[in-house]
């Protein structure tokens, strides 16, 4: 996820250079400031999910809690990975 990322701000700074006059819009910094909250959100809710899949893989492994969940047939669940067209280049389109 993080070269997505990187990718997507490339590309944010090649607008940036190719049109300088963008930068001062309101519009334009309110979709920088929209982008880095969603930035931030998906970075917590990624890291919240891989920590209670850790404490559940945890779990289900260790004694007592092994018997009932090879009793009930849960496995491992794997922690999230960001697949690899996530690290593709983000176009985008500032024309209407």
């Amino acid at each position: 996820m993080l070269k997505a990322d990187e990718a997507l701000n490339i590309a944010i700074n090649n607008i940036e250079e190719d049109y300088p006059e963008i930068t001062t819009t309101d519009l334009y910094k309110g979709l920088m400031d929209e982008y880095s909250g969603i930035e931030a959100a998906v970075t917590i809710a990624r890291k919240n999910y891989n920590e209670v899949v850790m404490e559940y893989n945890n779990m289900i492994e260790h004694i007592p809690t092994v018997f009932l969940a090879k009793a009930m047939g849960l496995e491992r669940i794997p922690e999230f990975k960001a697949s690899e067209k996530a690290n593709d280049s983000v176009e985008i389109n500032m024309t209407n």
